[in-house]
């Protein structure tokens, strides 16, 4: 029995056997703080897509703003890849677009904001106005990268 103040001495397999207890105590912790933030993270997600569906064009073009807002924070697209360049490229070809100068016109934009979203250069949610034109356009063909 140890008196007041006394640590016990713990020989270096017991030592290691502790730290792995706390080590393997953390991971767990960590992996349940992971789920739970991906499940409110999709809770939150659902929410928004059913307000979209059965929002308004206002209410419609707000939510797509306030994702692009989100997006251009946290740089979500960068490191997870929400964006694919090379379907969007593939959308407006299988439109019978040959150029990115031709949809630019049609849409209104820059030729060289569109050439950098279909190079990767640049992120549509990067913008502003005319990417959100350029992602109506996409999502009418198509294609949906926030999944709307």
């Amino acid at each position: 029995m140890l008196g007041f103040g006394e640590k016990k001495q713990y020989t270096d397999s017991e030592t290691m056997s502790e730290k792995d207890k706390s080590d393997e105590i953390i991971a767990r912790a960590n992996e349940k703080m992971t789920l739970a933030e991906n499940e409110l993270f999709e809770a939150y997600f659902c929410k928004i897509k059913e307000s979209f569906q059965s929002g308004n064009k206002k209410l419609r073009s707000r939510i797509l703003c306030v994702l692009s807002s989100i997006l251009q924070v946290s740089a979500i697209e960068e490191c997870c890849g929400i964006f694919s360049h090379a379907e969007a490229t593939a959308i407006r070809m299988s439109a019978k677009i040959k150029t990115a100068a031709e949809l630019a016109l049609k849409l209104g934009i820059s030729r060289s904001l569109l050439y950098g979203f279909e190079s990767g250069k640049l992120f549509p949610n990067r913008v502003g106005h005319a990417s959100l034109k350029y992602l109506a356009w996409l999502k009418d063909h198509g294609y949906n990268p926030f999944n709307l």
